[in-house]
C-alpha cells in the first residue's frame, strides 16, 4: 500500500491565491475537472464534486492518485496535487431514513426532492418535512397528501400552502390546532374553523374574534363538539375584558392630558400661593437641590419611589406613612402643592416630558388611591420652572443664576439653542 506523507501534502505550497487545475478520477474511468483555489480542502473538492456534477458527499471517498488511502476532508491540497482518486460508496437513503429520519437534511438533492423518500421520512417525524426540496413543499399535491396523514405537517409547507384552503381544512381534520399557522382570512372561514374546532375545541383560540362572537357560528360548533362550549365562554370573557382594557386605557390617557393641563400654575399665581403657605416639592435630583432651590422647598426626588409604592399597594404602609415629605402632605391638607424643575416642559415633542409633569402626575395619581394625602386637585405644576421663579426675582436659596441640569444656562445663544429644559 502506498504511504501518503499528509504533512508534507499541507507545507508544500502555502499561496492560497492561485487557482489549480484537479482531475478526480472515478475507479470506472471517470473523469471529473474542477478548477479550485491551490490550498483547498478535500471537504471543498467534496463539495465541488457535488455541485458541479451531483455526486452527494455522503457518497464520496476522495483518495491520492496514487494510492487508495483515503484523505481526511480538512486535508489541503497543492498545485502539486492536481490528480485524485474517488472511490463511490452507495448510500441506503431507504434504511437511513428508517433508522433517523432527520438524516434527510443530509441527503443529496435527488432524495431530498423523492416524495417517497420524504414521506418514508416524515411517517417517523414529520418535522423532516422541513428538509425536503422546496418545490415539494409547495407542490399542493403532495401538501393534502401529508395533511391527510398528519396534520401538523402544515407548519412545515410553504407560506403559499398554508393560505391554502384544500391543504388547511385536509390538516385541520387531524389536527385543530394548526388552525394557530393558517392566513388570518382561513381563521375567518366558517367550515375551516368547524373543523378545526370540531377535532380539537381549543382550536377556537386561533378563530377570528368575530367569528367566535357569532352566536349561531358557535352553538353549531358546540352541537359538534361539546368541549367547545368551556372556550366559547372563556373567549366571550376575554373579549369583554378586553373591551374594558381598551376603554380604561383609553380614559387614562384622556386624564393624563387633562391632569397635565389642568395641574399647571404661572410663576405669579404660584408666588401669591407661596405667600399663604404653600407646599413645594423640587423633583431634580439633591445636587441640583443643594445648589439653588426655591426658599422653603422640600427634595421630592428621592420621594418619587414613594409615590410608586403607593401606587403599586394602593395605600400607605406604616413605613410610608413616616416619611417626611409625606407627614408634611397628610398634616397640611388645605395647602396647595406645586412641583417645580428647572424649567417645567411638556412639550413631549422634543422628546421628553419634565421631571415635574412626570412627578406630578404621580403624586396625582398616589392621592386618588391615598385620601389621607389629600386631594389630587391641590397638587399643580409650575409653569417655567425654577429659572422662571428666579427671573421674576422670587425668593432663592443658592446661585441665582439661571441653571439647566446643573450647568448654568447663559442667556441669547445657548439659551435659544438648548430651547426648553432637558429634564430627564
Amino acid at each position: 500500500m502506498f504511504d501518503f506523507d499528509f504533512d508534507r501534502l499541507e507545507e508544500e505550497n502555502q499561496d492560497g491565491n492561485s487557482l489549480c487545475g484537479f482531475l478526480v478520477v472515478g475507479l470506472d474511468g471517470s473523469e471529473y475537472n474542477l478548477t479550485l483555489p491551490s490550498n483547498t480542502t478535500v471537504r471543498e473538492v467534496k463539495a465541488s464534486l457535488e455541485k458541479a456534477y451531483g455526486i452527494p458527499v455522503l457518497e464520496q471517498r476522495i483518495c491520492h492518485a496514487n494510492g487508495l488511502r483515503e484523505l481526511p476532508d480538512h486535508c489541503r491540497l497543492t498545485a502539486a496535487v492536481c490528480q485524485l482518486s474517488l472511490v463511490r460508496v452507495e448510500v441506503d437513503w431507504f434504511s437511513r431514513l428508517q433508522r433517523n429520519p432527520l438524516e434527510l437534511s443530509n441527503a443529496p438533492a435527488c432524495i431530498r426532492a423523492d416524495k417517497g423518500m420524504v414521506q418514508q421520512a416524515a411517517k417517523r417525524d414529520v418535522s423532516a418535512i422541513a428538509y425536503a426540496a422546496a418545490e415539494l413543499r409547495g407542490d399542493e399535491d403532495f401538501a393534502v397528501y401529508m395533511a391527510k396523514e398528519n396534520g401538523n405537517a402544515l407548519r412545515y409547507f410553504s407560506s403559499e400552502l398554508r393560505r391554502n384552503r384544500a391543504v388547511v381544512l385536509a390538516a385541520v381534520h387531524n389536527a385543530g390546532s394548526m388552525l394557530k399557522y393558517v392566513d388570518e382570512t382561513l381563521q375567518a372561514d366558517e367550515e375551516v374553523v368547524l373543523a378545526a374546532a370540531g377535532q380539537d375545541a381549543k382550536a377556537l383560540m386561533h378563530a377570528s374574534p368575530d367569528l367566535v362572537k357569532d352566536t349561531d357560528f358557535t352553538r353549531r360548533v358546540i352541537a359538534k363538539n361539546r368541549l367547545a362550549a368551556e372556550y366559547v365562554q372563556s373567549l366571550a370573557l376575554d373579549s369583554r375584558s378586553r373591551e374594558l382594557q381598551r376603554r380604561q386605557e383609553e380614559e387614562d390617557k384622556q386624564r393624563y392630558a387633562r391632569d397635565i393641563e389642568d395641574a399647571k400654575i404661572t410663576v405669579d399665581a404660584a408666588y401669591a400661593l407661596y405667600q399663604r403657605g404653600a407646599i413645594f416639592l423640587d423633583a431634580r435630583s439633591e445636587q441640583e437641590f443643594d445648589r439653588s432651590h426655591i426658599s422653603g422647598a422640600l427634595p421630592f426626588s428621592e420621594q418619587t419611589s414613594v409615590l410608586r409604592s403607593v401606587i403599586m399597594q394602593r395605600g400607605l404602609s406604616a413605613t410610608l406613612a413616616s416619611d417626611s415629605v409625606v407627614q408634611r402632605l397628610r398634616g397640611s391638607l388645605r395647602d396647595t402643592v406645586i412641583v417645580y424643575s428647572d424649567n417645567g416642559s411638556d412639550d413631549i415633542s422634543l422628546g421628553y416630558i419634565s421631571r415635574c409633569v412626570r412627578v406630578a402626575q404621580e403624586l396625582r395619581r398616589a392621592c386618588r388611591l391615598e385620601p389621607s394625602l389629600g386631594s389630587s386637585h391641590r397638587v399643580r405644576r409650575l409653569l417655567g420652572g425654577l429659572n422662571q421663579w428666579k427671573r421674576a426675582g422670587y425668593p432663592t436659596n443658592g446661585e441665582q443664576r439661571l441653571l439647566i441640569n446643573n450647568s448654568i444656562l447663559l442667556e441669547g445663544g445657548i439659551h435659544a439653542c438648548l430651547g426648553l429644559e432637558s429634564d430627564m
